[in-house]
């Protein structure tokens, strides 16, 4: 049983800047702005942003300038799949790497793991505890489960 880490989809509103340059292509500039989201754990989500979906609305159907702001600001509704992650919950990961102190999982072939350890350690599945989650990084810092 994986309850350590699910994937969730949340359905959002952004209102995203887009400079003078990018309005020769305003879908190309949106797909640059959520690019950015891309890999990262974003608080508001509770998660690490996996991917969008490709069906983006531009919602009033045109863009904002908003006082003196050299942007044009275009609310879009955009889907994103959210990697979530659970403190003192099982899950499963491959080995990638090991040292003689610690190794390196990955779970879904998406977040890294990290498990401190002495010893040696098979290649293939291992399953482990969540023990901490570097949000920067970011990544997991586990314990495995024998």
């Amino acid at each position: 049983m994986n309850d350590g880490i699910s994937f969730q989809k949340v359905e959002v509103l952004l209102r995203i800047p887009l400079l003078p340059a990018q309005l020769a292509n305003i879908s190309e500039g949106i797909f640059a702005f959520l690019n950015l989201f891309l890999g990262e754990y974003i608080k508001q989500f509770k998660g690490l942003v996996i991917c969008y979906s490709e069906e983006i609305a531009l919602v009033d159907g045109e863009g904002v300038v908003i006082g003196g702001d050299p942007r044009t600001y275009f609310k879009v509704k955009v889907e994103f799949l959210i990697l979530k992650m659970f403190l003192h919950k099982v899950s499963y990961g491959y080995l990638e790497s090991a040292t003689e102190t610690e190794c390196e999982l990955s779970s879904f072939g998406v977040i890294a793991v990290r498990i401190p350890h002495t010893g040696p350690v098979a290649s293939g599945l291992h399953k482990y505890m969540i023990k901490d989650i570097d949000i920067k990084t970011p990544r997991i810092i586990g314990a495995f489960i024998e």
